[in-house]
Formats: structure tokens, sequence, C-alpha cells
């Protein structure tokens, strides 16, 4: 029972850091075009 609460603990943290870095790239890629956009 413990071992399959980590198992699940662990999945959701990987997904949660695998979404959070999809959010940073985007928030990167928008930054970037703003950026351009207004220079």
């Amino acid at each position: 029972m413990q071992s399959l609460f980590l198992v699940t603990i662990e999945g959701f943290v990987s997904r949660l850091v695998c979404s959070l870095s999809l959010i940073f790239l985007y928030l990167a890629e928008f930054t970037r075009l703003f950026c351009e956009d207004v220079y």
C-alpha cells in the first residue's frame, strides 16, 4: 500500500513538473514574440 502511494505521488509530481515546464516554455515564447513586436 505504501509503495503504491509513493508511485502515485511520483507520477503526480512528474506530471506537474512537465506541465510547469510546458507553461514556462509557452511564457518564454510569448515574451520573446511580445518583445520583438515592441522593439
